[in-house]
């Protein structure tokens, strides 16, 4: 592709996921030591990765890699150690090469070691659930009820989770 243009998936028969749109990005992630961007595609249950130049300028418009799906063209929603489930919140923590997504369907946030990207990649970590095979809605400690916004303290190295469903 010289030239690529955005292609447009709306959830129909006939306008499935793609390498170059998006159906409900809500937020994204910057790593500007290893010139990576991340933006979440939330109904189609996936985190796209962008390589950057060295000035962290995009060198085009096609992804590089797919968190949550094992291709480009699939949006299945899955409760695995690999998959997600509306993905709204994305946070970058630079000290440790560690990317959070707080996904709503499953009541979770799940943390990526991002040192390298391979597609469909496991999680290493769940927050949230006991298993990575669990996705309940639970108002208590330990427990998560639709976490959207997400963001890293570098400096305390602390995680804030704001759950629009626990009012919380």
């Amino acid at each position: 592709l010289t030239n690529p243009q955005p292609t447009y998936a709306k959830s129909t028969p006939n306008d499935v996921p793609n390498r170059l749109g998006y159906e409900d990005p809500q937020t994204l992630a910057f790593d500007s030591i290893h010139h990576r961007l991340f933006i979440n595609d939330a109904t189609n249950n996936r985190v796209m990765v962008y390589n950057l130049n060295t000035n962290n300028t995009l060198p085009d418009r096609i992804p590089d890699n797919v968190l949550g799906q094992t291709s480009f063209i699939t949006k299945t929603s899955a409760t695995t150690q690999a998959g997600m489930n509306s993905p709204y919140g994305l946070a970058y923590d630079p000290t440790n090469n560690r990317l959070f997504v707080s996904q709503t369907g499953n009541h979770r946030v799940t943390v990526y070691d991002v040192a390298s990207i391979t597609d469909g990649e496991n999680a290493v970590n769940v927050l949230g659930q006991a298993l990575f095979t669990t996705g309940t809605t639970s108002v208590t400690q330990s427990g998560f009820s639709s976490p959207s916004g997400i963001v890293v303290d570098p400096v305390s190295h602390l995680l804030y989770v704001k759950q629009s469903a626990g009012n919380r």
